[in-house]
């Protein structure tokens, strides 16, 4: 089963996110910022760590407080250690170049890998939930 989106309860709902809408996460504080690609921006009291835990290997992680979705990269801004995003973002990266480059590989969406189990929501979608 193709896993297509995930859950993150927050204290007033629970937000079911198409991952190839992830545009990408930021860690503000004790919240996360969720950066969708229609504009929308969703903030959700979780740990980085844990979303970034259940995300397919489309998300990579250029900061302490960023992870991205590849499939949305335009360019890497080697001077001014940006990551350039469709919709005209740009995200600070810290790690060195090499390392960066060696991470995003090749951007592709198949054969995209889940480091988690899923659950099945009844209408045939698997769910990642995190809790």
């Amino acid at each position: 089963m193709i896993i297509e989106k995930i859950a993150i309860a927050s204290h007033e709902s629970v937000l079911y996110i198409n991952i190839y809408d992830l545009v990408y996460c930021q860690s503000e504080g004790l919240s996360i910022s969720i950066f969708l690609a229609n504009g929308q921006r969703h903030i959700v009291n979780k740990q980085l760590s844990k979303v970034q835990g259940l995300l397919p290997d489309i998300f990579i992680r250029i900061s302490q407080c960023v992870i991205i979705n590849k499939l949305y990269l335009n360019k890497i801004e080697k001077k001014e250690k940006l990551i350039c995003m469709e919709g005209n973002i740009k995200l600070s990266y810290t790690m060195a170049l090499g390392k960066l480059v060696d991470r995003i590989g090749s951007v592709s969406s198949r054969n995209i890998r889940f480091s988690n189990s899923f659950i099945d929501d009844g209408v045939g979608q698997a769910v990642l939930e995190i809790a």
